[in-house]
Formats: structure tokens, sequence, C-alpha cells
């Protein structure tokens, strides 16, 4: 799939809005049901680095190492614990530093040193009592692919590899890193219909 553009298959969920559909975008086929108001993306969880992070680490001569992230996907993270929903963040790496970022922000669940991203997915739904439909799983990588195939919707930022870029519902136009989780809770929140209501209440108008 290309970058900025949702895979198109069946009839949209109602949260996806009045979307064009290209048949020749299949993405993971498994097509799209209209979904009720309850079916709606409930939880958000994301892989760190590459999603999160540029994928760059730096490390200093003791070792430590530093990652960067972008305030763009601090506030859209804000944005959507605002909307009364979850946020969860994952990596096969210790994320301290991230847990610590982002903290600020009401992250529901972390899940570091994490080899096995199905089984963790099973262990977060058990947990905020969700369906796997209310989901969405963002990565960039094949070790997200079984994950984000599990999820109700799946995203990739434009860094991915092609393959996770090829099972992901949308792929974002901006780079783990640089706000390509902002723009995923935005391309969400605008499809379930409230992201109007939010740019009114922060800018005072209505959205272009």
């Amino acid at each position: 799939m290309e970058m900025g553009q949702v895979r198109l298959g069946k009839r949209l969920p109602y949260w996806m809005g009045a979307c064009v559909v290209n048949p020749e975008n299949t993405g993971k086929g498994r097509g799209w049901d209209l979904m009720s108001a309850e079916q709606a993306i409930r939880g958000l969880i994301l892989d760190v680095d590459g999603t999160l992070t540029d994928g760059g680490v730096w490390v200093d001569s003791s070792g430590h190492e530093f990652r960067r992230t972008s305030t763009l996907d601090g506030f859209g993270l804000w944005l959507w614990k605002q909307q009364g929903r979850k946020i969860a963040i994952w990596s096969g790496r210790k994320a301290d530093g991230i847990v610590a970022r982002f903290s600020g922000i009401g992250l529901d669940l972390v899940l570091d040193g994490l080899s096995d991203k199905e089984h963790g997915f099973r262990r977060i739904l058990a947990q905020w009592h969700l369906p796997p439909e209310a989901v969405c799983v963002m990565g960039d990588d094949l070790l997200d692919g079984s994950a984000m195939r599990a999820g109700g919707l799946a995203i990739a930022p434009a860094n991915a590899v092609a393959e996770i870029r090829a099972i992901a519902d949308h792929v974002t136009t901006a780079k783990g890193g640089d706000g390509a989780v902002r723009e995923a809770v935005e391309w969400i929140l605008r499809r379930e219909g409230l992201w109007t209501g939010l740019v009114e209440r922060y800018v005072g108008g209505p959205s272009a």
C-alpha cells in the first residue's frame, strides 16, 4: 500500500467516513464490514523503535542509549487519551527512556523486552477487556506483523518495511519519530467524526 492511503476492499466501517475505494489496493484483503459505534477503535498499541522513534539509537561512552521522539506524537497521544481511549507501548528492547518521555500522558500498559508480540497482544486484550477488532496496532517491522494482522486496524509509518506496509490498513505519510503516531491518531479520529470538534475546541474554527 502506498503512503497516506487506506487499504480498500469491502464496505468501510462507519468511523472511516466516506472514502474513495480503489480495488487495486487490497492490502490484507480481509475487507471491511459496517461497524457499530460500540466497535470503534478503543485501544492503540504502539511499537517503540521505528514507530514512536526514528529507529536510531545514540550510545554515549558509558553505554547509555538515547532515542529521538516527536512532540507531535506526544500531543497526538494526549488527544487520544482525552477521548477516553487506551494506549500501550511495546518493544523487544528495554524502553525506560520512552516510558519516561510519555508517562505524563497516561500510558495504560508497557511491555518491553517482548519477543512474542502476538502473545503480548492477547495479554493486552485480556487486561483491557476489549475485543481484537476494537484495537489498532501500529508497527514498522516484521515482529509487529502477527499482532497487526490480529487487531481490528493495522497502521504502519512511512518508514516501515515493505512487508509491513503491504499488510497495513493505512500507511502514514510521516516517518516514525517524526509525527507518524500523531498522524495515525488524527486519521482515526477524523473517520470517527471527532476531529472537527477537536479543531474547533482548540483553534476556534472548522477543520479544513
